[in-house]
């Protein structure tokens, strides 16, 4: 994940922003910065399995 302050995410103020999948089926969530071509944050599925 590349965003870690407000001022790293500020940076992308305007930016076009979406939020898309990877997998069949989707095992990675991630938001993205397409103006940067940059993540911003991403999940992974069994990760957040293992976290409950």
């Amino acid at each position: 994940m590349s965003v870690n302050s407000f001022e790293d995410l500020k940076a992308h103020a305007g930016h076009k922003i979406t939020c898309i999948t990877y997998g069949k089926p989707a095992e990675n969530a991630a938001v993205e910065c397409e103006t940067c071509n940059e993540v911003l944050l991403d999940f992974d599925k069994n990760k957040e399995k293992e976290r409950r």
